[in-house]
């Protein structure tokens, strides 16, 4: 599994429904993070489970829990045995790969950006204030943004995970880690 998620771009990260979350999931989950990979939650045997609807709640939150994936990974139940939504994982893989892929022009980026920054500016860390002047999308798959600053230590990562929840909700990304570099602006 490690190998086959060191060389893919997106994971289909497979749960058994009557067993839930295990140790090993969690591990994986971490190593998926760690490469910056998409992911899908692909969660089988939906067949065996009675009572779907309290089911699916308590995984829900027990996948936001415990694996602290990408937030607004895709989940999907399905049934191997039956084929239940087998097929609707492609058009998910479809969705989360085209989100990997997506870009953001640099300009437009540094409009959203400056919206942000007047909203919630960056906290003043000793007697110095951090700024951002411009930021540019570098890469993708995964999606990974360039801020340059005044100097970076000044940034706490707390504001960076404000700045990718804002990324998030401007341009989506959904079931796509977002990395955020900063750089000091010579």
């Amino acid at each position: 599994a490690l190998r086959s998620i060191k060389r893919c771009d997106l994971c289909i990260m497979m749960l058994d429904a009557t067993v839930g979350i295990v140790e090993q999931d969690c591990r994986i989950a971490r190593f998926i993070k760690e490469q910056g990979r998409g992911v899908i939650i692909a969660v089988n045997k939906w067949d065996l489970i009675e009572d779907k609807r309290d089911f699916l709640g308590w995984l829900k939150d027990e996948v936001d829990r415990k694996l602290g994936l990408v937030p607004g990974a895709p989940l999907v139940t399905v049934s191997a045995l039956t084929k239940q939504r087998i097929f609707r994982l492609f058009d998910l893989i479809d969705r989360v790969f085209g989100e990997a892929q997506k870009r953001v022009g640099t300009s437009e980026f540094n409009d959203h950006l400056q919206r942000w920054l007047a909203r919630t500016p960056p906290p003043i860390r000793g007697r110095r204030r951090p700024k951002i002047f411009f930021g540019t999308q570098a890469e993708v798959c995964p999606p990974t943004f360039i801020l340059f600053t005044n100097d970076q230590r000044l940034f706490h990562f707390t504001y960076l995970r404000y700045i990718e929840n804002q990324i998030r909700s401007d341009f989506g990304f959904k079931g796509v880690p977002i990395r955020i570099e900063l750089r000091n602006r010579r």
